[in-house]
């Protein structure tokens, strides 16, 4: 569990709906009946939780299937509670997990290979777990909490999932596929499809007794065809998938005016993903596949009673064609296989399995990448200061490509669908001219600047000026009927950076009726609203729990700027009013339920979330410029919150590529408020470089963490692939892990806070030799070409 300041917070209970009563002794208990199963949450802690949801569950009986694959795994078998599981012949060793306190203890721990080889040391090669206790287990890289949730595993083998039970096999060694094989696995198929000469293969033994295989085709763009083969013989399984993928080309793609495949072939690039894991799956309601699946991992399989109708997908498709749900996934899978059915899965005696891979696809130069969860992986430990220099270039060469005539810029594109919107955003527009500048401190490349002077006088057409008795002359943006304090600080930060930049004054003046206005939307209680609007109109007595920070900021920029300490005074009342503000809501932690999903409610995370980044960004330069350490220790601590209350970080990640993220709502994966979070950890570790250098290591290695997720997040050259216009989502960062969808914040505050992570990372005298070594690519990126060829 998390530690540090928040740790004193104050306790709450857990009420989901349904709850019991605590019990009267220790530890305090409270449950909840949910769709998702049941959530109990202890002061017991971890192992407390799992015990009192073994005691509510059902009794289940194992079904033959599974106990025929028991048989055949032979050993012992493990269960977290044997009393509730019924069926297992007589016989068979069957011990309860926690009977053994070795084994009970590494479960617990982070080490899935150790434990592994601890059980099947003890000659146990199964181990079923309660599928509803789920919910009442944190999250995280515990791999007993990895079991629970069939996260990122490698020699725990799930085989079938029956109503209420999980049936793992422990792997002696974990299945594998290396890349020399891959590579010449795809050779070999691309030479069969293009009717070429082929040599024979080495008949490599598979440590599973077959050669399991999704293989498929595309040009720049969408799958073109799908094929599924299992042989004991490697060339056998590949020679089958050649010949479907012939199959399906020709039946659905040729008579679209393509040339047959053996000449189509040219232009085409060549997926190849070995199974490594597959479990049969009996439930079948949209609400457990939904909770069940992860998106993007797990691939599915459907059959028809009959056998005579199939589909299959790989997982890595939820990330291609930007699919967030199981339901749209299986369908998908079943439209895929031209299915008679909208739903087959759900018809009597069907069969729904779901498969693991390890994924490969062609690279231009004849190699191949391997890739996870559809993209490339950014793996910490190989991360440097050049790599995070390379991301920000390549943000900005996002903005320049999707920057229009008029200087708007493309707001938001689903690449996988080729939609644009039709729906603009003043406030969200004005952070491209920021954006662009820092960009252009990274390469200054005329054309950054250009771009921001352009963005900038789209903004500026709904200038509105006031004179006002309180404080004089003010500026402010009104567009669609709507006045936002949001716009004139957010625009205040780009128009300081671009007037450093460009040496330019022009726009001075402008500067200080933009910060009167800012000065005037605080009220004298410390507060800011967050729009200028009469009564009556929807917004009049919204609050916005991100202006206060932003607009916070936006006056040091301006003391900075002018060096001018009268812009600051306002900030005296904003750190009065909003540290008791955020104390209040961040005291409502339960660090007894459940985490991430149930340590807040998420009306009190949503006020947190928002109002935490921009407030430590205020805090680093306020700090900065008056060396007040009551606002450091402030924003610090906000900071430390957001670390401690939701990041996913390398102690905690359920996933790998989950490293960085934070989280946001149960099923969901990582997504862009990760870069939002980032902002405010990157702004911590340059606060904390300066005013608590013990600190700064523990902000360090979070942002460090975020940052890594935002590179994986951010397209580059081999992630574009399943794109048509690559040159329109290159740089720009994705919505989520498997959803595609591009849009002017997500790429800002990526941007922003690789920005300033670089920049506090060239100060910090404990950053290693090895993380400061160049980008290794020295192509610019507007040089970079997206188009694919098998010539290269």
């Amino acid at each position: 569990m998390p530690i540090g300041t928040i740790r004193n917070l104050v306790i709450i209970g857990l009420c989901l709906g349904g709850c019991d009563k605590p019990s009267s002794g220790t530890p305090e208990v409270t449950t909840a009946y949910t769709n998702q199963g049941i959530v109990v949450a202890s002061s017991g802690g971890f192992e407390d939780r799992i015990k009192i949801a073994l005691s509510k569950v059902a009794t289940e009986t194992v079904g033959k299937a599974a106990l025929e694959t028991i048989a055949k795994n032979k050993g012992s078998v493990i269960i977290d509670d044997p009393s509730t599981v019924r069926g297992i012949p007589e016989g068979t060793e069957v011990a309860a997990i926690h009977a053994d306190a070795a084994i009970g203890e590494i479960l617990s721990g982070l080490d899935e290979i150790a434990a592994a080889d601890l059980l099947y040391k003890k000659g146990i090669h199964t181990l079923i777990l309660h599928s509803e206790v789920a919910p009442s287990v944190d999250r995280g890289a515990r791999v007993l909490s990895r079991l629970y949730y069939h996260d990122h595993l490698v020699r725990f083998q799930l085989f079938r999932v029956s109503e209420g039970l999980l049936f793992y096999r422990v792997r002696k060694k974990p299945v594998t596929f290396d890349e020399a094989l891959a590579k010449s696995a795809i050779r070999y198929l691309r030479a069969k499809m293009s009717k070429q000469p082929t040599e024979a293969l080495p008949d490599v033994k598979s440590n599973t007794g077959s050669w399991t295989f999704v293989a498929s085709i595309r040009g720049q763009g969408r799958e073109l065809s799908i094929a599924f083969a299992q042989d004991r013989r490697m060339q056998k399984a590949l020679d089958e998938l050649a010949e479907d993928l012939e199959k399906v080309h020709r039946r659905r793609v040729e008579y679209f005016g393509f040339a047959p495949l053996e000449e189509h072939m040219a232009d085409l690039r060549v997926e190849l993903q070995r199974v490594t894991e597959r479990a049969f799956v009996e439930p079948r309601s949209e609400a457990f596949l939904q909770r069940f699946m992860e998106m993007g991992m797990d691939g599915a399989f459907i059959l028809t009673k009959d056998r005579k109708e199939r589909g299959v997908l790989p997982g890595s498709v939820s990330f291609t064609q930007s699919i967030k749900s199981a339901d749209k996934f299986l369908r998908e899978a079943a439209k895929q296989g031209r299915m008679g059915s909208r739903r087959p899965w759900r018809g009597a005696d069907s069969w729904l399995e779901i498969f693991r891979t390890i994924h490969y696809i062609e690279t231009k130069n004849g190699g191949v990448e391997r890739l996870i969860r559809g993209v490339t992986e950014v793996p910490l430990h190989t991360m440097t200061l050049g790599d995070v220099r390379q991301g920000i270039i390549e943000a900005g060469e996002w903005y320049l490509a999707n920057l229009q005539d008029d200087g708007t810029v493309i707001y938001k594109f689903w690449p996988s669908e080729n939609r644009y919107s039709n729906e603009y955003n003043h406030v969200r527009h004005t952070l491209a001219t920021w954006n662009m500048v820092q960009a252009y401190e990274m390469e200054p490349r005329p054309e950054f600047l250009e771009g921001a002077e352009r963005a900038l006088k789209w903004s500026n057409k709904y200038l509105k000026y006031e004179t006002n008795a309180q404080v004089g002359e003010m500026a402010f943006y009104s567009y669609k009927n709507n006045q936002k304090l949001g716009s004139v600080v957010v625009n205040m930060l780009g128009i300081v950076d671009l007037a450093r930049a460009t040496g330019n004054h022009e726009w001075d003046e402008l500067l200080k009726q933009m910060g009167n206005f800012t000065k005037f939307m605080q009220e004298p209680s410390g507060k800011f609203r967050g729009y200028y609007v009469d009564k009556g109109h929807s917004y009049f007595g919204q609050t916005n729990d991100i202006v206060p920070g932003e607009a916070a900021l936006a006056l040091v920029f301006l003391a900075d700027y002018f060096d001018d300490d009268s812009w600051i005074e306002p900030l005296k009342s904003y750190w009065t009013y909003y540290k008791p503000w955020f104390r209040e809501r961040a005291a409502k932690v339960n660090w007894d339920a459940p985490w991430p999903a149930h340590i807040y409610t998420n009306a009190t995370r949503l006020e947190l979330v928002q109002f935490g980044p921009w407030t430590v960004m205020a805090a680093n330069a306020y700090h900065r410029r008056t060396g007040d350490m009551d606002a450091a220790k402030f924003g610090l601590e906000v900071a430390r919150w957001m670390i401690e209350a939701y990041q996913w970080n390398e102690e905690r990640s359920p996933w790998p590529d989950y490293v960085g993220g934070y989280y946001k709502l149960p099923g969901e994966l990582p997504a862009m408020q990760a870069f939002c979070y980032a902002e405010g950890t990157a702004a911590a570790y340059a606060l904390a470089l300066r005013a608590v250098p013990e600190e700064a290591a523990f902000f360090e290695k979070s942002t460090r963490e975020a940052v890594r997720i935002g590179l994986q997040m951010q397209y580059n050259e081999v992630d574009v692939y399943a794109f048509s216009r690559p040159r329109q989502v290159f740089g720009g960062i994705r919505y989520a892990l498997n959803e595609t969808k591009v849009r002017i914040d997500y790429v800002h505050h990526a941007l922003s806070a690789m920005y300033q992570y670089y920049n506090a990372a060239k100060t910090d005298p404990a950053i290693p030799d090895w993380m400061k070594v160049p980008q290794e690519n020295e192509t610019p990126s507007s040089e970079i070409d997206l188009e694919w060829s098998v010539e290269g």
